[in-house]
């Protein structure tokens, strides 16, 4: 026996296919600061509460989160980071910070 869809079923399907296979949110985190010096479990824990938060609210699968940490030294914060990366985005940034260097 031959199934037959009603046109709003296959449109509904489509898109429920389309979302779940083709439009994918890839957030990629890029944390820099001071050297925190981490455990593992501390480590761990700060990379699946981050996780979780994009899947939250940026509906993000787990498998498709990747984050990158590194630590700078305080010497090496104003030339590396924050010169080249906060000083040129201040009104961009998703956050500015309440400092100057």
């Amino acid at each position: 026996m031959e199934q037959r869809y009603g046109s709003n079923a296959i449109i509904a399907n489509f898109a429920n296919n389309l979302t779940h296979s083709t439009i994918r949110t890839m957030p990629h985190f890029n944390i820099k600061c001071y050297p925190k010096h981490l455990t593992e479990n501390e480590m761990k824990a700060f990379v699946t509460e981050l996780t979780q938060l994009a899947g939250k609210y940026l509906k993000a699968s787990e498998e498709y989160v990747s984050i990158s940490y590194t630590e700078i030294p305080a010497e090496r914060w104003k030339e590396e980071v924050f010169d080249k990366e906060i000083r040129p985005n201040i009104g961009k940034l998703a956050k500015d910070p309440g400092y100057d260097v």
